[in-house]
């Protein structure tokens, strides 16, 4: 049997904004894959946004403690979400799709901010803030999947 030469590119480990390249060319005989013939660490493309994190850090602390709520909680759940990202969509989700720093349906959102008198859109990241730190005071934490990791 001629060996046959294949190339492989994958990508694994994704962890604070970096990714391991694996490029795997090795000759395979009846489908036995031997060693990994090179690696290296490559930056990401897209990484989450931190240019306002004091701030959001600023207005979950103000919500958590006006609510009585875990600021870490809040904290942990939105990294989770969206990385600290305002602007993160996952039009996977149903109904147009989750939006914002908490990833909010847009029908949980304006449904929560009416409750609160929250005039402010699903896109001003204090209103999402401030939006969950009322939820997690109603005890709705498990809307979140995120809450549950």
């Amino acid at each position: 049997m001629l060996p046959i030469t294949l190339g492989v590119l994958s990508l694994f480990g994704i962890t604070s904004g970096t990714a391991n390249l694996v490029i795997v060319q090795e000759p395979i005989q009846q489908i036995a894959l031997t060693t990994i013939a090179y690696a290296e660490e490559v930056p990401l493309e897209v990484k989450p946004d931190f240019s306002s994190t004091t701030t959001i850090r600023e207005y979950i602390n103000k919500y958590a403690e006006e609510y009585g709520v875990s600021s870490s909680s809040m904290w942990r759940v939105m990294m989770c979400e969206s990385s600290g990202n305002k602007d993160a969509i996952n039009l996977r989700d149903p109904n147009g799709g989750s939006k914002g720093l908490f990833q909010f349906q847009p029908q949980t959102y304006k449904l929560w901010a009416e409750e609160i008198g929250e005039t402010r859109d699903i896109w001003d990241a204090e209103a999402q803030i401030k939006v969950t730190a009322y939820a997690f005071s109603k005890g709705r934490q498990s809307a979140w999947s995120c809450w549950k990791k």
